[in-house]
């Protein structure tokens, strides 16, 4: 059996695509495992452990592991983050601080590869346009910059 990690650099190889393939899982809604952000996390980086098992005999431990990083990044939804709110207790002040802090934390150790923008008031995945709502778009925006994310957003 060809490991997906061979067919994918094939397929990039043979498409003459510009950048690497890369997977990202989404956090999707609060009640299923890998929406909240330490799960996300979890996710990230237990796939990256395989990943990098899977190539280490063939480029070497280090590349390995730089190549995992590089192509198992997560699709962080602000909104989607946004509806565990129903779940947290606390204030509004006190969840806006919780989220944004985890939203940094994946930031800071590499998690976040993708962005997904959408607006809701935190009970459902209503698709606002952003400003519309209350999760805290603008603060996450600027946060994840400072922090270095340089990818694009996505207004759903």
């Amino acid at each position: 059996m060809i490991s997906p990690i061979i067919l994918k650099h094939q397929f990039k190889k043979k498409n003459k695509l510009k950048n690497p393939l890369v997977i990202s899982p989404e956090n999707i809604f609060a009640e299923q495992y890998g929406s909240h952000p330490r799960e996300l996390k979890n996710i990230v980086i237990e796939s990256r452990k395989e990943m990098a098992r899977q190539l280490a005999p063939k480029v070497g431990k280090k590349e390995a592991d730089k190549i995992a990083a590089e192509r198992i990044k997560a699709t962080f939804d602000i909104g989607h983050a946004n509806t565990w709110k129903k779940y947290f207790k606390g204030n509004d002040k006190e969840f806006k601080d919780w989220l944004l802090k985890e939203a940094r934390q994946l930031q800071k150790e590499g998690i976040i590869g993708n962005v997904h923008l959408a607006d809701n008031f935190g009970y459902e995945d209503e698709h606002l346009t952003p400003g519309q709502g209350n999760a805290p778009i603008e603060e996450f925006v600027k946060q994840i910059r400072k922090e270095g994310y340089k990818g694009k957003f996505v207004v759903e």
